[in-house]
C-alpha cells in the first residue's frame, strides 16, 4: 500500500515513538507517556501555577503512582481532574482564583 507524505511522515513518527514508548522501564509506558503529557500541558494553563520542577512533579508521581490509581478506564477528562486534583493536594500546583471551600 502506498501512503502519501503525510500518512508516511505520521506513520514514521509513530514508528519511531512506538519504539521510544516500549523502552520506558515502566509498567503500561503508554498510561505514564499521556500522563506526562497532560501534566506538562498543566504548565499552559492560565488558570494554574506549577509550582514545581519537572523532575519534582515526576518523583512525586513516581512516589504516588500505584497508590493513586491513575487510569484512563473512565475516561481522558476523569484522569486529567484526577491528575489535577493530586498535584494541587501535592502542593505541586495552585488554582488561581480558587473559590475551593467558599
Amino acid at each position: 500500500m502506498k501512503l502519501n507524505r503525510d500518512q508516511r511522515k505520521a506513520y514514521l513518527a509513530l514508528q519511531d515513538t512506538a519504539k521510544a514508548v516500549s523502552k520506558i522501564p515502566l509498567g503500561l509506558p503508554l498510561i505514564w507517556v499521556y500522563v506526562w503529557v497532560v501534566i506538562l500541558g498543566f504548565k499552559d494553563d492560565t488558570e494554574l501555577i506549577v509550582n514545581a520542577t519537572d523532575k519534582e512533579i515526576f518523583a512525586a508521581l513516581y512516589r504516588d503512582a500505584d497508590k493513586e490509581g491513575f487510569t484512563i478506564e473512565y475516561g481522558s477528562e476523569s484522569l486529567v481532574e484526577h491528575l489535577r486534583e493530586w498535584m494541587v493536594e501535592s502542593d505541586l500546583m495552585e488554582e488561581i482564583n480558587c473559590t475551593c471551600g467558599s
